[in-house]
């Protein structure tokens, strides 16, 4: 579910838990942590810590950071602990197109020039309008597909938004391309958690076992990922928002898109898909770019939008769930927390200047 990558409550994660690998001695209430020697960070970005320090974030769950693949900071809050596998929320999205490209390098989905109409023949008659014929894999991944969907103006618990009616229904399908176009294919960036589940149907469609059972396969067993549950739809595992996932887990799928797919040595997602993945493909607002179901920041902080600068993916998830490839530095930073809604000290300018520093922009 969509949530702003600059959401003060998850500006203060970052920096106050980044404080810890400053220190190397971090003791906050209710956690657990552990630090690693490491390269400490610039002036400028432990300024911006000694500005949180002053504050508290009572909703953070756990912060990781990893750097050469070598885990700096590890800390737990809240009763959570490294073997806590919560909800992630929309990183899911991000995992589901991973998933797709595996199919895709397997041959058992064409590419994402692919049709809707021929993934999904089950649909026809759903799609008789002649611009949903035109609907192609591409504008499912890129949130283009042009359907008249709003889950943004409403809260997730109002019976008129279409997550909502998603929820009740027997057939997802149904429900998602009922809805009538309002932009040509391709044209426009709306939000819509139903293309993600759509994808993820393709896929099980396609591999001819259930989604879940794909993911457990080609990704969660290869990278040693356990313990992970996925919610279900309509008897479906949930491609659009279902999957739990632990921290550390979640530092290891970061991972192997920093690697462009590889794992330990071992290619398992195309290289080249990684690459399409993480490149700009739609444009949510003025800042922001949009991939593969992945989102794409600035790497120095800009109010003016800049495709080329747009070169750091986030895993964006609900309440705070994130992962953040800082590609350049070999860095990960993933956070957990419960920020439902919550407010927090409006310091929203901070989180660009932390990246900024840690990247040397």
């Amino acid at each position: 579910m969509p949530i702003s990558l600059l959401r003060p409550s998850t500006i203060m994660v970052l920096i106050a838990t980044t404080a810890c690998m400053i220190a190397l001695s971090c003791s906050p209430r209710s956690s657990a942590s552990r630090s690693r020697e490491g390269t400490p960070l610039p002036a400028a970005a432990l300024a911006i810590v000694r500005e949180a320090e002053a504050g508290t974030f009572p909703r953070l769950d756990s912060l990781l950071i990893e750097t050469d693949g070598n885990l700096r900071v590890e800390l737990y809050r809240n009763g959570n602990t490294a073997q806590t596998a919560r909800p992630v929320y929309s990183v899911t999205k991000t995992v589901t197109a991973l998933l797709l490209g595996i199919a895709i390098d397997e041959g058992l989905i064409p590419g994402p020039e692919a049709l809707l109409a021929d993934l999904l023949p089950e649909a026809g008659a759903s799609l008789d309008d002649p611009l949903k014929r035109g609907i192609r894999l591409e504008h499912l991944l890129t949130m283009t597909a042009g359907l008249g969907w709003d889950e943004d103006s409403t809260d997730y618990s109002d019976p008129s938004n279409p997550v909502r009616r998603l929820l009740a229904a027997d057939d997802p399908i149904d429900v998602i391309l009922a809805r009538p176009m309002s932009d040509p294919p391709g044209a426009r960036f709306v939000y819509n958690s139903g293309l993600s589940i759509l994808i993820s149907i393709i896929i099980e469609r396609a591999a001819g076992i259930p989604f879940d059972e794909w993911a457990r396969e080609r990704l969660f067993i290869p990278m040693g990922i356990s313990g992970w549950a996925w919610e279900r739809l309509a008897g479906r595992a949930n491609g659009g928002w279902g999957l739990s996932l632990k921290p550390a887990d979640l530092v290891k799928l970061g991972r192997l898109v920093l690697n462009r797919g590889s794992w330990n040595g071992k290619i398992l997602v195309p290289p080249e898909y990684v690459d399409a993945m993480t490149s700009v493909r739609s444009r949510p607002d003025g800042r922001l770019g949009y991939g593969y179901q992945i989102w794409l920041r600035p790497g120095k902080a800009s109010s003016v939008y800049d495709p080329g600068a747009l070169i750091i993916p986030v895993f964006v998830g609900w309440g705070g769930q994130y992962a953040y490839i800082l590609r350049e530095k070999k860095t990960i930073i993933v956070s957990t927390a419960s920020d439902f809604g919550a407010s927090a000290p409006g310091i929203s300018p901070s989180i660009g200047a932390l990246i900024d520093a840690l990247t040397g922009s």
